[in-house]
């Protein structure tokens, strides 16, 4: 799946980005025109137990976590 955080300029949109990823991403003086084009992007992989579960019990050769694509477009 993939996700575009997008809004206004200073309106929280990279500190969303980081909380949901665990990123480090630069604050603040984000939107000078060099970083428009540049957008943050941080792939995290979605734990749930019941996959985990499934896994145990029908033991297959391999196992895949889902995963989301997070984009923080700049304003």
């Amino acid at each position: 799946m993939k996700v575009a955080i997008v809004g206004l300029h200073q309106s929280g949109k990279t500190t969303v980005f980081n909380a949901i990823t665990g990123s480090h991403a630069a604050t603040g003086e984000y939107f000078h025109k060099s970083s428009e084009k540049d957008a943050n992007m941080s792939v995290v992989k979605v734990s749930d137990e019941r996959l985990d579960n499934v896994y145990e019990l029908l033991k297959p050769p391999k196992k895949v976590n889902a995963s989301i694509e997070y984009t923080d477009v700049a304003g």
